[in-house]
């Protein structure tokens, strides 16, 4: 069941006004009603709730897409199909990246809003690299490629990818 951000927003209002009321009670009746009535005001103490509408990233071709052009290894077909889709498509700025990183051998800064995909930028790459050096019998044991993760929800949400 979606939540009503309006609904939501409203209730928690309410029970922190009235938690607040609490806390810091008043004994004069009338000073009580004029901090409530200030706690109340719209725009006051609350605003929002703050929606925001962004519009949805332009998608562009697949790995699977990649690999027939010869960007990728061929070796992605072989990955777990249920943890990696190939034949997922990607956002238009994560296949710009990626072209740039294998084709262009170029550096790159990504620089686009949460769950754009910024970490597929870095990682496609990455595997790429480990997994060409395998199609060429050159993986061998070694440090490729050391990844630095601030150690927040975000690097754990990210773990499992």
């Amino acid at each position: 069941m979606p939540i009503n951000p309006i609904k939501a927003s409203e209730a928690i209002k309410s029970n922190y006004i009235s938690y607040l009321s609490t806390v810091f009670h008043v004994n004069d009746m009338e000073l009580q009603e004029q901090f409530i009535n200030l706690l109340e005001q719209d725009n006051k103490f609350v605003k929002g709730p703050i929606l925001e509408a962004t519009p949805s990233f332009q998608l562009g071709n697949s790995l699977q897409e990649l690999i027939d052009e010869n960007v990728l290894s061929n070796l992605f077909s072989k990955l777990d199909k249920d943890s990696f889709d190939i034949n997922r498509r990607l956002y238009r700025h994560q296949e710009k990246a990626i072209r740039k990183v294998i084709s262009e051998n170029r550096n790159i800064v990504v620089a686009t809003g949460t769950g754009s995909g910024k970490t597929e930028t870095f990682l496609i790459p990455i595997l790429n690299h480990l997994l060409m050096e395998k199609e060429n019998g050159l993986l061998g044991p070694g440090v490729r490629a050391l990844l630095l993760y601030p150690m927040n929800a975000l690097a754990n949400d990210q773990m499992s990818r």
